[in-house]
């Protein structure tokens, strides 16, 4: 009787195994068999930035353009410059704000008291460009406009020589010595004035 067990567990085993390769979804690939393939190319996925591109970014935010060619220095100098210009536009804008809401206060006061003295009202614009504190208040409110559209008219030029920059650095980015802006301050007899330049080094080519 042993011995007839045994052997039926013999038989039953061989018949076990193709049933478990018959799972669904369980797929047996020898790897022996898998196709090679030599000599295939992968597209470049990191391709350098044009030069339009480069003026592109260098015009959108600041830094940008030179930083996409790899000219880090020159990105933080253009980064630096255009936050600094941006920072002083908007305190010009809040001063001039400030200008206005003193030169309407001061007119409204001085506008009431002429009411109070009797002064006509055809008469009364003429009396405010007389009296000292109103003329005081409208040359602030002047000079801040005048302040106001230096900044950025200097601001849009930044913003103009960083894109140009960008746009000839992007075409001599394979030089060894690429282009670097040059800053220099001095004073003058108006203030301080500021000097930009930009140094140019070439070298022997395929460094």
């Amino acid at each position: 009787m042993l011995a007839a067990a045994l052997c039926g567990l013999l038989a039953a085993a061989p018949a076990a195994a193709p049933l478990a390769a018959q799972q669904p979804g369980v797929v047996v690939v020898p790897t022996d068999s898998l196709p090679t393939q030599t000599g295939v190319e992968l597209p470049e996925l990191d391709e350098p930035t044009t030069p339009g591109g480069a003026m592109l970014r260098a015009v959108l935010l600041p830094g940008w353009g030179h930083a996409s060619i790899g000219s880090y220095q020159r990105a933080g100098f253009y980064f630096a410059a255009e936050t600094t210009v941006g920072f002083f536009l908007t305190r010009v804008v809040r001063r001039l704000d400030v200008a206005k809401e003193a030169e309407a206060l001061v007119e409204l006061r001085t506008t009431e008291a002429l009411i109070d003295e009797g002064v006509p009202e055809d008469s009364i614009e003429s009396r405010l460009d007389q009296d000292p504190a109103v003329r005081d208040k409208r040359g602030l409110v002047v000079s801040r406009q005048q302040q106001l559209e230096d900044w950025i008219a200097f601001g849009a030029f930044l913003v103009f020589i960083s894109g140009a920059d960008a746009f000839v650095s992007a075409h001599l980015r394979d030089f060894p010595e690429p282009l670097e802006p040059i800053a220099q301050f001095r004073p003058g007899p108006a203030g301080v004035g500021a000097t930009f330049g930009i140094s140019v080094g070439v070298g022997p080519p395929g460094r």
